[in-house]
């Protein structure tokens, strides 16, 4: 057989750009396929087959040879299906929390998909609408067809990238935080890698761990992986430099993927907020800083990604911090939702341990120039260690 067929339901709102980025939303293959070369470039980097000394050259090749280049096509065509239009909604922010303080917040939901909801003033260049996206239980299909005599292993390879984005990633925008998670089921037999939905949190762990080691041999020939005694380059799949965690508010999982999201989101939004001790430290320690100059501060809530935004009330200063090279960094931590056999749903968190910034690089205030000291790597994990740590259930994968 030169194909393999998966059936695919959407779980959280994807959010995957057409022709025009923010409406008209189209399940597109080229946005499947570069997720894939994502995972599968996470799972390569894990392998025997990555040379400690040649680590970008071997990469490369490898990830070429299944996904192509812009002069060598794919081996494997990614192909999309499905019986009709996928159903469309429109992104609205909810009704802002209330706080004793008399404070407003943002839903748990909103925190996730903040940058989905209209921003600027209607009429304006800067002007965005809310933006469209893909609505849950949505179904299509997915079919990889080989384009190369070496068919089988072509097919098992993107097989294993496809595992890979169903059970740990998600597609199109915000896939790091929750959306464009979807459940994929496959049709087709994929040499003992098994595309099935768990029951329990128990269960997923087992099946989470068996089958990202099932896609290490897949790949590489063998389930043994590398010892990394430093923070690697690019994200990688493997001990000691990545962790999965399953995460819910209880034993049984959220009701919805719409209480999954507000769940989560809360629990993020509440511990980078200025209320918590680590969002008034970097709050504080801004304003301090921005204000009375000396010696600039930690901030520590730059583990979850950059840049970030320091507005103070009542006319104080505001800047943003960003990287001294480029203007963002994305947070080293995937998150995405499962639904379980039992029609509940947790969370699957995965940690990369990659190098925050390039060696030497420091951070920066965006308009004064000023210059910050980049939390070291362990302490960006750390920070992130600890908010794992606040859910009510929280259940390590082992790699």
């Amino acid at each position: 057989m030169n194909y393999l067929d998966f059936e695919c339901e959407v779980l959280t709102p994807l959010f995957l750009g057409g022709a025009e980025t923010r409406v008209h939303p189209e399940l597109r293959a080229p946005s499947i396929r570069g997720a894939m070369r994502y995972w599968f470039r996470a799972i390569l980097g894990g392998s025997t087959l990555v040379a400690a000394g040649n680590a970008g050259e071997d990469l490369r090749r490898l990830e070429n040879n299944i996904f192509g280049t812009t002069e060598k096509g794919s081996a494997v065509a990614v192909l999309v299906h499905s019986d009709q239009p996928p159903r469309v909604k429109t992104f609205h922010k909810d009704r802002a929390i209330r706080t004793p303080e008399g404070d407003f917040l943002p839903t748990g939901k909103d925190y996730l998909l903040w940058s989905m909801a209209a921003s600027g003033r209607p009429g304006t260049p800067r002007y965005q609408p809310d933006r469209e996206y893909i609505e849950p239980d949505v179904r299509f299909n997915i079919r990889l067809q080989s384009r190369t005599t070496q068919g089988d292993d072509t097919l098992v390879k993107a097989a294993v990238a496809l595992w890979l984005l169903a059970n740990l990633g998600g597609l199109g925008s915000r896939a790091n935080r929750g959306a464009g998670s979807l459940e994929v089921k496959s049709t087709d037999p994929v040499s003992g890698l098994a595309f099935k939905p768990s029951r329990s949190i128990d269960e997923l762990c087992t099946y989470l761990s068996s089958g990202i080691r099932r896609c290490l041999s897949l790949v590489s020939g063998i389930e043994t992986w590398p010892k990394f005694t430093e923070p690697s380059e690019y994200d990688i799949l493997a001990p000691s430099v990545a962790e999965v965690w399953v995460v819910s508010g209880s034993p049984d999982g959220w009701r919805t993927p719409w209480e999954a999201l507000e769940g989560i989101g809360a629990k993020l939004r509440d511990y980078r907020s200025h209320r918590s001790p680590l969002g008034r430290a970097d709050h504080d320690g801004v304003l301090a800083w921005i204000e009375g100059g000396g010696s600039p501060p930690q901030i520590q809530r730059a583990a979850f990604g950059l840049p970030i935004p320091f507005r103070y009330s009542e006319g104080g200063p505001s800047d943003v911090i960003i990287p001294e090279q480029g203007d963002r960094r994305a947070s080293p931590l995937r998150i995405r939702i499962t639904r379980l056999t039992t029609g509940r749903y947790v969370g699957v968190l995965t940690l990369f341990k990659s190098r925050f910034l390039e060696a030497g690089k420091q951070l920066q205030l965006q308009t004064r120039k000023w210059k910050v000291p980049s939390p070291t790597n362990y302490a960006v994990y750390a920070v992130i260690q600890e908010f794992i740590r606040t859910f009510e259930v929280k259940q390590e994968v082992t790699l």
